[in-house]
């Protein structure tokens, strides 16, 4: 695996881990953690992490699957 495939997995990991922690912790201000991640998707990330997609949109929809997943009422 390339240095530049670890740095997106790094990068994608990294964004999991907070999402995953913000969930567990049950915490209160849900909307600055969304905010923050979507700010570092669109301002922080200057590679791309798959070539299909932008990285926002790629981001986005990753985030979306978690959240998905983690809150039933959202697969209805």
């Amino acid at each position: 695996m390339s240095l530049r495939h670890l740095s997106k997995l790094r990068i994608i990991l990294s964004l999991e881990f907070l999402i995953c922690n913000a969930l567990h912790k049950r915490l209160t201000c849900y909307a600055e953690v969304l905010c923050a991640l979507f700010y570092a998707a669109e301002y922080s990330i200057n590679e791309q992490l798959y070539p299909p997609q932008s990285n926002v949109d790629y981001i986005y929809n990753h985030i979306c699957e978690i959240f998905a997943d983690a809150f039933e009422n959202l697969r209805k």
